[in-house]
Order: C-alpha cells, then structure tokens, then sequence
C-alpha cells in the first residue's frame, strides 16, 4: 500500500512537470513573433521598359523601412545600375541612426539602367534595412536580395521573373552581419554607389577604415573619430584605446553614442557603427600639468566590408600634446563651446572616482568601508549568508558566541583578503579589470557555478571537498571537523570568488580609481576596506548565533530550496549581459512555473488544510500564471 502511494505521488509530479512544460510552450506561442526580413518586408519587381525597373514592398505591420538603406547594384556585363529613385519618406529620430526617413506599410524604388545590346537578362542585388519597432525592439542586419529579370526587347511593361536567391553567407568572414551571394562581384556597400565590380572590390585598411585624435579644449579630455568608407562598419566592442604612460594622466572608459544593434553571426548581439563615429576620451588627472605633455593614444579596432570581407584587429597610433590648463583656458572661446556639446555626461564610475581623488588615506579607507556596508545588502552577497549558517549550524551544540563570532570573523577575513588581491591587481594592472570580469566567457562560468550551488542546494548532490584534499587539510590542521578554522577560511576564500564577478558593475568605480593612482598599497588595502564592509553583517550573525540561529530541523531542507532559487535568478541575472532577452524571459517563465509546482500550485488541498498550506498554493499559482 506505500509502495502504491509512493508510485501515485511520482505519476502526479511528472504529470505536473509535462503540465507545466505544456503551459511553458504554450506561452512562448503566444508570444509575437518576429517575422523572417523576406516576411516583414515582402519584395515585388516590375521591368518597366529595358532601361527602368520599378521595386515594391510591403511593410508589415509593426515595421519600418530606412529609406537611406535602399541600394541596388549589379554585376551583369554590359549593365550599370544608375542612381536609386525613391520617395520622401517620414522623418524620424532614430534611436541607433539618428535623423532619418523611414517607411511604414508601403515603399518603393525606380532603379534607372544603362544595358548593351544583346543582353536579355540582368540579375540586380537589392540591399535594404529595417527594424521592428514594438517590444521587443530589434533591427535587422543589412539585407540583400538577388533578382534575375528578364529584359524586353521594346519598351512595353512587361512583367519580370522574379527569382529571390537564397542568401549564402559569405566565407570565413569572421563577425560577418547581413548576406551574400556567392562571388566577389557582389560585394556591394550598403552606402556605395552600386555600379558594379569596379566600386565593390575591398579597399585597402588604411582607406576603409580612417582613425584621428584631438585634444578637446572644452574639457581637456581626448576625441577620437572613426571615419568609415561607404559599406564599411566599425564593431564597438572590437575596439579599445589606451594611451603611453605618464604619472599625471590615465585614460578613462571611452563614453560611446549609440549604435546600430544587429545580431551577428560569430559575435552575437554586437553594436556597430557606419559612416562617422566621434568617442569622447575623458583624461583621469591625478595633478595638473605646469607644461605642455606629449601622449601617444593607441586604438585597436576591428571592422568589416558589408557583404564582404572582414579585416583582421588592426592598430593605429597617433601622436598628441596635452597642454596645460593656463594654455587652454586662454585658447577657450567660440570653439570650445561647439567642442563642449560633443562631450558626455560623466559616468557614475568617474563621478565615484573623482570623489576619492585627493582625499586622505584613511578617508578613503573609510568611505571603502561604507561602499562595503552597501553592498552588503544587495543581492549579489545573499549567498554569503547560507554558506555562513551552514558553517555555524555545523559546528553543532558546542557552539558558543564567542565562537560563533571567531568562526564569522575568520571567514569575513578570509573573503576580504580575496578582495585585496584583487586591489592589488587592480593597482597594477590598471583599468581593465571591471571589463576582464564583465567578458561572456567569465560570467557565463560563474553562472554555471551558481546553477552547480542551486542543485546542492535541492538535494541532488552534496558538495564536499575531495577526499585527497581533506586528508591534506588533516594533516595541517590536525583534524577535519566541522566548524574547524581552515575549513572556515577556505569557504571564505570561495565565497568572494562567488560573488566577486556579481558585484564587478557597482565596483567599477572602486576599481577605476585604484587602477588610476597605480598604487597596489593602496589598491589592497582599500578592498580589504571593503570587504570588512561587505563582512560587517555577517559579524552580527555571527555574535548573536547562540539567540539568531534556529535549531536544526526539517524546516531546514525548505531554506536550502529557497536559496538554490535565490542561486538560480542570480544565474540568470548574470547570463543577462550575455544571452538575447528572449532567452531570459524564457528561463525565467521556467523558473516561475517551477517554484509554483513546487509550492503545490498542482496539487489538491487536503479537506482541512491550514492557513499557511492555502497560502503556499495561492502563491505558487500566482508564480504559474506569471510564468
């Protein structure tokens, strides 16, 4: 009879689960699709007359058409495309281009054409670009379509064969956007004139791709201009600046505008820029220069030929004077107003920086501690907490206060001399750091860790430490038990390491101004500050473990799941910055409709039920729905 009672309750929980895959997939269908380019922008052509082909589309609902992207080329022998007719279309502030003219339901095109005699077909490639603009917001990469019209021989419209060619992607074109067809006569910029091969042909780095610096007089900071060729585009995250050393000046993060956001191929979801680019460098001054400063500023960038090829990294130097402040202030004037509206608002990290700078050590060691403190309380050092009671309770009934407080002091100091370590780095490295552990490859390893702590945390395995290493451990510290010191230190030492990546982005500042005074003294000393902070609550556990921690129980088993959810949306808080939204409304809506059949959102509600089992299953269907 317990045997048909165990097997009935398995059949419910995987007939939960098939429900709430069900319900899972039913809401990922009824989610608004976005359509495929060839749908969203439908494709019609027209041989007017042997000399003039007419272009249509129809705009689906909800979409809109550049009018700027419309080009049309060909590499037939004996045809040369002229220039594109079309129509005025609505003026728009666009959010990746700026000003531009758009369409919306319909659009249209005469592509003018000089054809020899004896040709009787042409093939045309048509490149166009649009966007969705309802949520979600995205743009598609650059389009083409190739076209195989059949010419008349009089100038009576005749009807055109219309045959779409496929798009072949093109060959080992590293972060490729848009399509290709097969062949380097089709390699048409998306803002070249299209007149064929002559025009298409990739030109040399130094031409497609030209790169200058100055000195901004209304800021004393840095501008860098990018100018691409026509149908040449710039990645954003491809490119980086860094200047020659000097003790006075480091160079900021780079302040980009916005781009143009397109989904690429071997990069993924990549922001890159067309024509004309211009990046404010604000300059990080530690003492302002009495004299004139010589400063090399280094760019390495990567960029692509639309349709075509793409170039490998490559570097450019150019060589700057920085002058002092008198020499600026009195070069100030009509000028500097224009330069000034070029420059952005400054960041919140330069904000925090520009506060520390030139305040005493101990005044930054102090307010070190209270960026700590705060952090203490944002979700990214919740998990501190489990791993610090799991710690306490295991040391079982011989724990006292005085105990308990040694044991949280001696993991708070473990954590925060992994913080100091990375001051170090930081003061040595310089301002890369931030970016290091923002990099996908970081973040998506230390999401996988978190997953790895939320199954230990559901019960499907126990995380311990390798038996050759807990031999090692008994052999240093004479015993292995729970609670001991060097167990406690080692868990402190894991946990910053945890949680370190999830609080890189609040760090930026801390770290953009230890790596811009060059001191690892300093650096280490300032994020042990900081540590001590993040540590300060988990101290008070500690000193009142005797009164604050529960006995252990079955009520224990429920925290444990409760904290491998808390594990799991940080997993995905993190993988954010890394996977397309979509994907993270999908495993979210999983998540949710997990803790609700969890909570018993599928389960019926024995006849006198209490208050607290009614209100677990109302809130686990609320997390049903909600997913």
């Amino acid at each position: 009879m317990k045997q048909e009672r165990m097997d009935l309750q398995m059949i419910r929980r995987l007939a939960a689960l098939l429900v709430s895959g069900l319900a899972a997939a039913t809401a990922l269908a009824a989610e608004p699709d976005i359509l495929p380019v060839e749908q969203a922008f439908a494709l019609d052509a027209k041989v007017v007359a042997r000399d003039r082909v007419e272009l249509g589309w129809r705009i689906a609902d909800g979409y809109y058409l550049y009018r700027g992207k419309i080009k049309v080329g060909s590499d037939t022998a004996g045809v040369v495309v002229g220039t594109v007719e079309t129509p005025p279309g609505e003026r728009k502030t666009d959010e990746f281009l700026g000003d531009v003219e758009v369409y919306h339901g319909r659009a249209s095109a005469v592509v003018p054409l000089t054809v020899d005699d004896g040709v009787e077909r042409v093939s045309l490639a048509v490149h166009i670009q649009g966007c969705h603009e309802r949520e979600p917001k995205i743009c598609y990469p650059p389009h083409r379509t190739i076209l195989d019209l059949v010419l008349p021989a009089a100038t009576a419209a005749v009807p055109a064969t219309v045959l779409p060619a496929d798009p072949v992607p093109a060959p080992s074109a590293a972060g490729q956007l848009g399509s290709t067809a097969v062949g380097p006569a089709n390699l048409l910029g998306s803002s070249a004139p299209a007149t064929g091969l002559t025009d298409a042909l990739p030109l040399p780095a130094e031409e497609a791709f030209r790169f200058e610096a100055i000195v901004s007089e209304a800021d004393g900071g840095l501008l860098a201009r990018f100018t691409m060729a026509p149908g040449y585009y710039l990645y954003r995250d491809r490119s980086e600046f860094s200047a020659s050393a000097t003790p006075e000046v480091a160079l900021a993060a780079p302040r980009w505008p916005a781009g143009v956001e397109q989904q690429d191929e071997h990069y993924g979801r990549s922001v890159v820029f067309f024509d004309t680019v211009e990046v404010p460098l604000p300059l990080a001054r530690a003492a302002e220069p009495t004299v004139a400063r010589p400063l090399v500023l280094r760019a390495e960038f990567q960029g692509c030929q639309l349709d075509g090829i793409c170039y490998p990294p490559m570097t450019r130097e150019v060589a700057l004077a920085l002058p002092a402040p008198a020499a600026m202030l009195a070069r100030a004037g009509g000028d500097s107003a224009s330069m000034s509206a070029l420059a952005a608002p400054i960041s919140e990290q330069d904000r925090f920086a520009e506060v520390l700078r030139g305040r005493h050590t101990l005044a930054v060691l102090g307010l070190f501690f209270v960026v700590g403190l705060g952090l203490a309380f944002t979700p990214c050092v919740l998990p501190m907490l489990p791993i610090l009671s799991g710690i306490l309770t295991g040391a079982g009934d011989a724990l006292t206060p005085r105990r308990a407080l040694w044991l949280s002091l001696i993991y708070v100091l473990a954590s925060a001399v992994v913080f100091a370590i990375v001051g170090v780095i930081a003061g040595v490295a310089g301002e890369n750091l931030a970016a290091i552990l923002q990099k996908p490859a970081v973040l998506v390893a230390f999401a996988g860790l978190f997953v790895v702590l939320a199954l230990s945390m559901f019960g499907f395995y126990e995380l311990q430490m390798p038996a050759w290493l807990q031999n090692r451990v008994n052999s240093i510290s004479g015993q292995q038990k729970a609670g001991s010191t060097t167990g406690v230190a080692v868990m402190g030492l894991l946990s910053a390491l945890l949680v370190g990546p999830c609080v890189a982005p609040p760090l930026a500042g801390a770290v953009l101004y230890i790596s811009q005074q060059k001191d690892p003294v300093l650096g280490g000393f300032a994020l042990f500050a900081m540590g001590l902070g993040m540590g300060a609550p988990l101290l008070a556990l500690g000193a009142g473990a005797g009164r604050l921690l529960p006995r252990a129980g079955a009520w224990m088993d429920s925290v444990k799941k409760v904290f491998g959810v808390v594990f799991l949306a940080l997993a995905l808080w993190m993988l954010e910055r890394v996977l397309d939204p979509v994907w993270i409304m999908f495993l979210a809506g999983l998540l949710l409709l997990a803790c609700g059949v969890h909570l018993g959102a599928l389960e019926r509600l024995p006849e006198h039920a209490g208050g607290w089992r009614r209100t677990w299953k109302a809130a686990g269907l609320a997390l049903l729905v909600l997913g």
